[in-house]
C-alpha cells in the first residue's frame, strides 16, 4: 500500500510522520 492514492493515507502518513519527527528527532531524513 505504498502508491495509493488515497487523500485520507497521505493526511495519515503527513500525520504519522509528523509525530515521529515529533518524537523522534533522530530519525529525520
Amino acid at each position: 500500500m505504498k502508491d495509493v492514492k488515497i487523500p485520507a493515507a497521505k493526511e495519515m502518513r503527513h500525520i504519522d510522520r509528523k509525530l515521529k519527527c515529533c518524537w523522534n528527532p533522530s530519525l529525520q531524513e
